[in-house]
């Protein structure tokens, strides 16, 4: 796995209730990108993570993924899989040929009978 940027606390308002979303750090000031989602009361974390969110609607996913039956160390006999979640899917980048099509076409919409100053091109992009 990618080592991710840390960050400093935002602060410790929320209690760590049922259904809440939590940043799993590695002490004060060293937050990253992973979380976890309580499924009962943990007072104990209070003060030590921060909670950012809370479960709205789906908790009856939350209690499925919590109750797949748990080998050594507690991992997960099969990894639970979320489908059909409404994914976000990430559009494939332009090849450099649109682009440049794009930019072509552009140009020809801004061209005028008289040379540009150069902070008229600037402008025009």
């Amino acid at each position: 796995p990618r080592a991710c940027k840390k960050f400093d606390d935002e602060n410790f308002n929320m209690k760590h209730e049922v259904g809440v979303l939590s940043m799993a750090n590695a002490g004060p000031g060293t937050n990253g990108s992973q979380f976890f989602i309580t499924c009962k009361p943990c007072p104990f974390l209070d003060g030590k993570h921060v909670v950012f969110g809370k479960v709205l609607n789906g908790m009856e996913v939350v209690r499925a993924t919590e109750a797949v039956p748990t080998l050594d160390r507690d991992r997960p006999i099969y990894p639970p899989v979320i489908t059909r979640c409404g994914q976000l899917v990430l559009r494939k980048k332009k090849t450099r040929r649109k682009k440049r099509k794009r930019r072509n076409q552009k140009r020809k919409k801004y061209r005028t009978a008289w040379p540009l100053s150069e902070t008229a091109k600037a402008h025009r992009g």
